[in-house]
């Protein structure tokens, strides 16, 4: 029998996200009228790209329902929600590294070490995706204590000016 002794580090890394990919642990999902404010959670990782859903095929996971443009993507996520569902459940990714709950964007997001991260600005995404690994880890640490939180509401639309 062969023992490994891994680093403390490692062991913590795993444990955060064996906790962060657990359905069991879910928080309350970010919604903006559907969970991605109706874009395919698969479309992310096997296209690579931010591809609205379809109203007609929908699943509801986590409290939300969710879009797809494909029945074929549909089912992918029902099979395996946690692997398609953004991270931190649709919060931005790079407030959470700050310590605060804020509502992701769509059409700023980053797919990272197979998971979809989505953040709230241009700035956000920037500063995100150059210091990736540092507020991954700062994000991480964070979500175990904002989770349980209420999700952040949407941002109300610009108001008309007369």
């Amino acid at each position: 029998m062969v023992r490994v002794q891994l680093p403390k580090r490692v062991i913590g890394q795993i444990v955060v996200m064996v906790l962060l990919t657990s359905p069991g642990f879910a928080g309350q999902q970010f919604v903006d009228g559907a969970a991605l404010s109706g874009y395919d959670a698969v479309a992310y990782q096997d296209e690579g790209a931010a591809v609205r859903g379809e109203t007609t095929i929908t699943t509801d996971w986590n409290g939300a329902t969710w879009r797809f443009a494909t029945p074929a993507h549909a089912a992918q996520f029902r099979a395996d929600p946690a692997r398609y569902a953004p991270a931190y459940d649709g919060h931005c990714a790079y407030a959470m590294s700050e310590g605060r709950k804020s509502g992701g964007m769509p059409e700023l997001w980053q797919v990272a070490g197979g998971r979809l991260y989505l953040l709230c600005s241009k700035s956000a995404f920037e500063k995100w995706t150059s210091e990736f690994d540092a507020r991954l880890a700062r994000a991480n640490a964070n979500w175990l204590t904002l989770e349980q939180m209420p999700a952040a509401s949407p941002k109300p639309p610009p108001s008309a000016k007369p």
